[in-house]
Order: structure tokens, then sequence, then C-alpha cells
């Protein structure tokens, strides 16, 4: 449930986001201590100091020199940065939808406990099932209850479109009438394969026409892409460039903080 907050950056953007939090505390910590101009801020206060900060809280800490206030400024430009993205996705989630299950084959499918598998009753489906060879099909063939079997192929498609079962269609039929629905969802590999044909007279003349025609393609449908229609985490390579220059502004900090001490140890008086 938690993930829900998460998910919108990838594990490689908030480890990058907790390294530099990390090194501005550390920067916050040794300019308070190292700077004439500064107080003394203990670790745990230069830690709220930024946590706050990346929270858009802030702090009532306050920063005299130069150098601390380039490390808050630079706290606040990663807070900007992360806010920005973290919420321009949580935005497209919210408009485009979540990620497609990760469904690849009739075995997640199986192994997923959230979902039930349903059958047309009666249909030529449950018999390849039924009579196979294979020891998988032979466990699904078992686990089927008579509630999971449906009267018409709408009603199967129904059932999956409600959540908690998964149905097994004929690929025509589902193209056909629900190929561009984005509800539901098409495994990528086809199960036991069945073919058709036209019966003609013996020598007629639409053998040859028939023959030469592309109607399968047609019939055979098209299956949608509905993975445009998903949102994706923010990878760490889209937010890299600004990141680096957040750490770039940490480091810049430390270079002002060694400049300040050099100066001050040539004219104290400063």
């Amino acid at each position: 449930m938690w993930t829900v907050y998460t998910k919108q950056f990838q594990g490689g953007v908030w480890a990058t986001v907790i390294v530099i939090s990390s090194v501005l505390t550390l920067s916050l910590h040794l300019v308070s201590r190292r700077s004439a101009q500064e107080h003394s801020t203990s670790f745990a206060d230069s830690a709220f100091a930024i946590i706050g900060t990346l929270f858009g809280q802030g702090t009532t800490l306050r920063f005299q020199s130069t150098a601390g206030r380039t490390v808050v400024l630079t706290a606040l430009l990663l807070q900007l940065v992360t806010l920005t993205f973290y919420t321009s996705n949580l935005v497209s989630a919210l408009t485009v939808g979540p990620p497609l299950p990760p469904y690849e084959d009739l075995q997640t499918v199986y192994s997923e406990s959230s979902l039930k598998l349903a059958f047309l009753r009666g249909g030529m489906q449950l018999e390849y099932f039924k009579n196979s060879d294979t020891a998988f099909y032979q466990r699904m063939w078992r686990s089927v209850a008579d509630d999971d079997l449906v009267g018409s192929e709408e009603e199967g498609v129904a059932r999956a479109r409600r959540g908690g079962y998964a149905y097994l269609a004929w690929e025509i039929f589902f193209r056909l009438r629900y190929g561009d629905d984005c509800r539901l969802i098409e495994l990528p590999a086809s199960y036991f394969p069945d073919y058709a044909s036209f019966a003609v007279t013996k020598n007629s003349p639409l053998v040859p026409v028939m023959n030469k025609m592309k109607w399968w393609k047609e019939l055979a449908g098209k299956r949608t892409d509905c993975a445009a229609l998903e949102s994706a985490p923010v990878e760490l390579k889209t937010i890299l460039t600004p990141l680096l220059l957040v750490a770039l502004a940490s480091l810049t900090s430390l270079a002002v903080l060694y400049v300040e001490r050099c100066l001050l140890s040539r004219h104290p008086d400063i």
C-alpha cells in the first residue's frame, strides 16, 4: 500500500536524492562548525533543517555566511526539482492510468492468487485443458470449479472486466469485439491454435479468388497497444542532469567555505 507514495520514482532516483540530502546535511553541519559567522549546529539539527526544507517547511536556523546560505539554497533547489518531477508523474498517472499488470503467460496468471480462471461451459477451450498431456494444463483443469464456468463469451469477458477472473476467449472474437478496450489486456502468447476454412463446391470459380484474398488478416483483428496509456516511474536518466547540478551546488558551498576561511585568516577584521 505504501508503494503508492514511492512508485513515482525508480529506486535509483530515490537513492540519489537520499545521497544528495546526506551530503547537504554534512555540508550544513560542517559550515556551521567551521564558519566564524555561524552558530555551531549539531548534526541532528542540520539533518532536521535539510529534511524540513525538502518537505517545504523551512527552518528557524539563521545563516549569516555565504557558504551557509548556499547550502540552504541548494536544499531548496533539490526540493524544487524533486517536487516538480514527483507531481508531474503523479498527475500523469491520474490522467493516463496505472501500469499494466505484469502477466506474461498462463503460468503467471495461474500463480496469481487473486485471479480465478473462467471458461466457456461446454466450449472447446475447456476440452483442450481436460485432454492435454501437459501436467500444468491438467493442474489448471483440476482447479476449475462449476462457478468458474460461464454461459457465453460475453459473460466471461464481463467477469474479467469486473476483476478477479482471467477468461480464456477465442482470439478473433476478443479482438473484433474488445480489441480496443484497454480495460482488458491480452496475453502476448496464443494457446491451442485451431484452423477453419470455407467449404465451397468442387471446381468452384470462387476458389482461386478466395485464395488470393487477404481476408484472414482483417478477420484476425488488431491488438490495441495499451502500453501507451500507462504511466511509468521517473527514471534516473530523466532527472540526472538537475540532480547533478544540485550535487555540484552542494560542493560549491564547501568551496565557498574554504574561500571564506582563507579570507578570514588573512584579514581577521573582515
